[in-house]
């Protein structure tokens, strides 16, 4: 299961347009025993998700970016510190699990928040940060790949722009990133809002250090997207069978606008 993660990580494209059909049984049943896991995140939050089933009379509105999903997923997490990360780490995995099965999805973080919160029911001590269509792929036209290319989707970040070798002032290489290699590939190829890539490791022996580029406001976005590459990262390093925790202990290594996030550190290998 952690390799297929793997590669629908590297391969996933966002999907905007889809086909009127309903999910067939077998990919309902799945997708919600699936969603319906008890997540094990990175600072313990505990997000819940529902698939929902949109009907005529819905007020799902997603500001036409979305058109013909017949199916959503809204999931929502209790307000607490690190909580829209663990929430954006859990999310990637149904979409990648979802992108496994050959379903598409994309990550909304601008949609109209009132009608997905009456659908899941959104208690007042929660928070709804982001949701997904998710279902049958239909040909994407051309405002999709207007989308697609104004973001930049495909482009990537270089290895020297994102990861560092114990302090900023030096870029890590990748030979150099031993056992931490394919993890930082994966945080590389990770999604984010427009494809902004905020992210920076610091890899320093067997701890690695996540910051923000401080390019824009820490805000619910990308705290999101870190959520996301600490999902790809622990992917990998669940691949390769290495154990590590997840803390909060500033290194202070902060550099200009860059500030600290998270920790992970190596406690053994299998």
């Amino acid at each position: 299961m952690v390799v297929a993660l793997l590669s629908a990580a590297m391969s996933r494209k966002s999907w905007r347009s889809y086909k009127k059909e309903r999910l067939l049984k077998h990919d309902r049943e799945r997708i919600t025993a699936y969603i319906q896991q008890d997540f094990q995140t990175p600072f313990g939050a505990k997000p819940r998700f529902t698939l929902i089933d949109c009907e005529p009379n819905d007020k799902l509105g997603t500001y036409g970016f979305i058109s013909d999903a017949q199916h959503f997923i809204a999931g929502a997490v209790k307000k607490a510190p690190m909580c829209i990360e663990d929430y954006g780490f859990a999310l990637e995995k149904i979409i990648l699990i979802a992108t496994t099965f050959g379903l598409g999805t994309c990550w909304l973080a601008a949609f109209d928040k009132q009608g997905f919160a009456e659908r899941i029911r959104l208690m007042s001590d929660e928070v709804l940060p982001a949701v997904t269509p998710i279902g049958y792929k239909a040909e994407q036209g051309r405002k999709d790949q207007l989308i697609h290319w104004a973001a930049g989707s495909d482009n990537r970040k270089m290895w020297s722009e994102l990861f560092f070798d114990t302090y900023f002032n030096t870029p890590l290489e990748p030979e150099n990133a031993g056992d931490y290699m394919s993890a930082f590939t994966m945080v590389q190829f990770a999604p984010s809002g427009s494809n902004a890539q905020p992210w920076r490791l610091i890899l320093d022996e067997d701890t690695v250090h996540f910051y923000h580029d401080g390019k824009k406001e820490y805000n619910q976005v990308r705290q999101l997207d870190m959520g996301i590459a600490f999902s790809h990262f622990q992917s990998a390093m669940d691949l390769f069978h290495i154990k590590g925790e997840w803390s909060i202990k500033d290194p202070d290594r902060t550099s200009g606008k860059m500030s600290y996030v998270a920790t992970w550190t190596r406690t053994e290998s299998d």
